[in-house]
């Protein structure tokens, strides 16, 4: 099985290969922006809903602190549930 993988790799087109490496790039791309989106909506229900006194780009580097172990000054209840 694995010789026929390398056998087919070696087939393929360049042409063929060039559109599977942009679909993986596309995947990736999208994925990562799911991910961000996703990592943002939850910093600004947090910047929403507590008063925390930084501003969402702070918050946004205090959570990656937090998410490292390392001490914050916002409280951890909050990371544990945005909403009030």
């Amino acid at each position: 099985m694995n010789l026929q993988t390398k056998i087919r790799v070696k087939e393929q087109s360049k042409k063929s290969k060039e559109e599977e490496k942009q679909k993986r790039r596309t995947d990736a791309n999208k994925k990562r922006s799911q991910k961000n989106r996703r990592a943002w909506n939850f910093i600004k229900s947090i910047h929403r809903n507590y008063n925390t006194g930084k501003t969402t780009r702070e918050l946004r580097s205090t959570f990656s602190k937090f998410k490292r172990g390392l001490e914050t000054d916002v409280s951890e209840v909050i990371w544990s549930n945005p909403s009030p």
